[in-house]
């Protein structure tokens, strides 16, 4: 039995969350403890730790963590941080040793700007939107099995980005995904005020428009606490364009849900050595794509996704745009 199976047979699945388009399967730890790091925005604005650009000149898809603290720090995939010369989000999940300088790989979702707003980023409080995360982690566990990188397809990603804000109508002159956020306000406060967390959840399905999507799982509840604001955002952040908010047709159920993790359980996956403490497994197959930590015999962050369609987003996004 792999570790991803073992871990997802510790976990009890609560009664189902219906709202407008999503359907939420709360997913309870069975053991509670306080987890070893610090988030990565409570350590930036605790200043143990600082996020700058890699140089003056910058480079796109890299940026270099100092942790000047002693604890270690968790910086979650599609985890977005803002300011320096272009806002940028995380291609993976990281956990960084402290008192050492490491380099994260990640992608732009900022395309018009290339100049320093600030010296040095801070966090953004936001995860990558759900649709853009799925596929921006099949181009990474593409790149990691090519040739060991943990590069995205930036393209790709700034294609999703400009599809997300042509469907809300957003004009921005920096091409930033943050504008879409801003967008989406009202309706996810909407979502967040009906789909609260359990005191002890560690992780969700997520469902939507009756289809399970995807599951995030967290190794404790007091870091899913801090992040399921916008772990659910993310989802969101894919219907709330939509004219109103209502439910679809058909409402996901709990066995789809249980289908869902006992298809994941089965999957086979890769490991490599993690950017950062502990190793990274990658899942992907034909129907599902994840990717996961592990540290010290236990997952730290899990992600999958039902895997995406090959990708039109960049006819997709030119059409809208233009």
């Amino acid at each position: 039995m792999s570790i991803i199976s073992q871990t997802l047979t510790t976990l009890d699945q609560a009664p189902a969350i219906h709202f407008g388009a999503i359907t939420m399967f709360p997913l309870l730890g069975k053991v509670v403890s306080m987890p070893e790091y610090t988030l990565l925005e409570e350590a930036l604005r605790a200043g143990t730790c600082e996020v700058g650009e890699v140089s003056e000149g910058g480079v796109v898809a890299q940026l270099l963590l100092d942790n000047l603290g002693t604890q270690l720090v968790l910086l979650l995939d599609g985890e977005e941080v803002s300011g320096a010369k272009q806002n940028r989000i995380l291609n993976l999940t990281v956990l960084c040793q402290g008192r050492v300088k490491t380099m994260l790989p990640v992608s732009c979702v900022e395309q018009g700007r290339w100049r320093y707003r600030t010296q040095k980023f801070q966090s953004a409080g936001r995860t990558l939107f759900s649709s853009a995360r799925a596929a921006k982690m099949r181009s990474v566990s593409e790149s990691m099995k090519l040739d060991g990188s943990r590069e995205s397809d930036q393209g790709e990603v700034w294609d999703y980005v400009a599809c997300n804000l042509a469907d809300f109508s957003v004009s921005s002159e920096t091409g930033a995904s943050e504008e879409a956020y801003e967008a989406a306000r009202s309706t996810t406060e909407q979502y967040l005020a009906a789909m609260p967390a359990h005191d002890t959840q560690v992780g969700a399905i997520y469902a939507v428009n009756g289809k399970v999507m995807a599951v995030e799982i967290l190794d404790s509840p007091a870091t899913y606490k801090k992040v399921h604001a916008r772990l659910l955002e993310s989802f969101v952040l894919d219907v709330a364009h939509t004219a109103s908010i209502r439910q679809p047709d058909r409402i996901a159920c709990d066995d789809d849900a249980q289908g869902f993790l006992q298809e994941l359980a089965t999957q086979d996956f890769g490991r490599y050595d993690a950017i950062g403490m502990g190793s990274d497994l990658r899942i992907e197959s034909q129907s599902l794509l994840g990717a996961a930590l592990e540290f010290n015999d236990r997952i730290v962050h899990l992600s999958a996704f039902r895997a995406p369609e090959p990708s039109t987003s960049r006819r997709r996004a030119r059409r809208q745009v233009v």
